[in-house]
């Protein structure tokens, strides 16, 4: 674009005020105008090197080098003198001096060449020819900058006596499919006046350009691919027949579409967010919350469990901290530029995960009680004043039942489960289908039962005869290898091969399972519960009629103890008869091993 059009103005009244203009032709030198001021020293300046006016410390912010203005370019006659107004500007200090330097055509006279503003004596010559200067400003902190004007001479001889005018067609335009463009051009004449305006296009698709002979057409944005740029010249003629021409680009953008191809990823306390790049955007906004946005419009997001907005993402892909607990959550994206926003994306969902890790931790179970009794009712709320410090009453039972108790996970009264994919994927609670359900408080994984059809491997119909042939547990008798008949392992139906046959499956990403203790198994016995007692939300298809193996061995005999999870209680069991069986992974206890 051209250099400042008011400029024009300022010397044209400079010119005529110190009547320059008058004495043009007569050979006689003006006199100079005016000296630009040169300044020097430090007055407030905080660039590099410089001192923080507030604190008196150095301060280490980069300098910006100065901007050099040495003014439009001008028609003078040869042999007369002509006014130069430069000016220099510091956006973080001063500007320390000035210098104009002659660099091309016959030789001239500069009258002052450290000032801002100076003039020079033209030389005679006997042909048109283009002079050439360069102003140089210098900032405090001895960064420069340099601009150059030229000066095209001509001489009585010259028919065209006409100074040329200035075009400015504007500053470059960016707008959506759709908008009505408006151009504004701007025209200056030193000696004269603009006559007339003329636009036209120069590069892109053609479009159809309104009042294309004013300062100001306007055309309506056409559908584009992306987008497109679109180039258009204006053309000022003055009084004088003399002309002159800038140009100006018009940016036209597609409409704002949705981004597509949204993927979400849970890991273990973040949700990662991706999706494809829409030409055009600047930003990314970013809607979620813990319900779904349909049927609904996004600016009504906060009415949505958990509604958020993230604006201005400037990637394509965003990155946000997940609850150490599995929560849905949705996710809708739109693109944006500017003031246009389009539509949301398709809504894509996921639970946030949480990491499990399956061990030992030495924690146990409440009870699952989470009521009181009198004398002569039971299933009260607690607390009862005349029957004070009943189980109901403390531990993480009543911190459930009171609303206090922090859980990772989910479960009735003080229990913490997760359900847990054949893969050992954490599923959120109201999963439909699970393999394994994790304990967050104990940190043992336990296997979950399956149809009683007798056809799956984890077939909730199959029992087993007891027999570990591992002397540190089994106190000398491995138990009855065979005489099950009640599973599908070929005959087979004793512990250990259906141990085998489930760590061979790697169920639920392990290949370590075992037969729990008894006070393994009886920490997920629910004593709030009867027929089964235990959370059959997590527990589906536990048997009542039977009992459960443990690796515990009864020490005064052929025996082991087996767990029933009809009313929660613990007896001893001949090995050879059969039992149900419940796998568990983790860490046995140390007195245990």
């Amino acid at each position: 674009m051209n250099k400042q059009l008011k400029l024009w103005r300022h010397i044209l009244a400079s010119l005529l005020a110190a009547g320059l203009l008058a004495g043009c032709g007569s050979g006689d030198s003006a006199q100079p105008v005016g000296d630009g001021a040169t300044s020097g020293g430090d007055t407030g300046d905080t660039g590099d090197g410089g001192t923080d006016p507030v604190t008196d410390e150095p301060d280490d912010t980069p300098n910006t080098a100065p901007v050099a203005n040495a003014g439009v370019d001008q028609s003078a006659l040869a042999g007369t003198t002509i006014y130069l107004p430069g000016s220099g500007e510091d956006s973080d200090g001063t500007i320390a001096s000035y210098e104009w330097v002659q660099v091309e055509g016959t030789s001239a006279i500069i009258n002052n060449t450290t000032a801002a503003t100076t003039t020079v004596s033209l030389p005679l010559v006997g042909a048109a020819e283009d002079l050439t200067f360069s102003l140089t400003v210098t900032d405090n902190d001895d960064a420069s900058h340099t601009d150059e004007v030229t000066i095209s001479l001509f001489v009585e001889a010259d028919q065209v006596t006409n100074a040329k005018p200035v075009a400015d067609a504007g500053a470059d335009i960016v707008v959506s499919t759709g908008d009505e463009v408006g151009l504004s051009g701007l025209g200056d004449d030193l000696d004269g006046v603009i006559t007339s305006y003329v636009w036209q296009q120069s590069d892109g698709a053609t479009v159809a350009l309104e009042n294309a002979n004013t300062s100001t057409p306007s055309f309506m944005a056409p559908e584009v691919d992306g987008f497109e740029t679109f180039t258009f010249v204006l053309t000022v003629t003055d009084d004088g027949g003399a002309t002159a021409a800038d140009d100006v680009n018009v940016e036209v953008f597609s409409l704002m579409v949705p981004p597509e191809n949204i993927d979400a990823v849970a890991t273990p306390g973040t949700i990662t967010l991706t999706w494809d790049e829409v030409p055009g955007a600047e930003t990314y906004n970013l809607y979620y919350a813990e319900e779904s946005f349909e049927g609904d419009e996004l600016a009504n997001y906060a009415r949505r469990a958990g509604g958020t907005l993230v604006v201005g993402i400037d990637s394509l892909s965003y990155e946000l901290d997940s609850p150490n607990t599995i929560t849905e959550f949705y996710f809708v994206v739109t693109a944006v530029r500017g003031s246009d926003e389009s539509d949301g994306s398709e809504e894509v969902t996921v639970a946030s995960e949480v990491g499990i890790l399956v061990g030992a931790t030495d924690l146990l179970n409440d009870t699952g009680f989470d009521t009181c009794a009198t004398a002569l009712e039971a299933g009260r709320l607690c607390p009862i004043d005349s029957f004070k410090e009943q189980d109901g009453d403390n531990g993480r039972d009543s911190e459930a039942s009171e609303g206090t108790l922090e859980k990772s996970g989910s479960g009735r009264a003080g229990f913490d489960f997760f359900k847990v994919d054949a893969k050992g994927k954490p599923l959120a609670s109201g999963a439909e289908e699970w393999d394994c359900v994790f304990d967050n408080r104990t940190g043992l994984l336990w296997e979950v039962k399956k149809s009683s059809d007798g056809l799956d491997l984890q077939s909730t119909a199959s029992k087993f005869t007891w027999y570990i042939n591992d002397s540190s547990i089994n106190g000398g008798d491995p138990g009855t290898e065979t005489g099950g008949t009640s599973c599908n392992l070929n005959g087979d139906c004793n512990t250990t091969a259906y141990i085998a046959a489930i760590n061979a499956e790697n169920l639920c990403g392990y290949s370590n399972w075992r037969l729990p203790t008894v006070m393994e198994l009886t920490s997920i016995i629910d004593h709030g519960a009867v027929q089964p007692a235990v959370d059959t939300d997590f527990f589906p298809l536990a048997q009542t009629l039977l009992a459960y193996w443990t690796q515990t061995v009864y020490a005064n005999g052929g025996d082991a103890w087996a767990v029933e999870f009809n009313t929660g209680t613990v007896g001893r069991r001949a090995r050879s008869s059969e039992a149900y069986v419940r796998l568990v992974v983790g860490e046995l206890p140390e007195e245990d091993q």
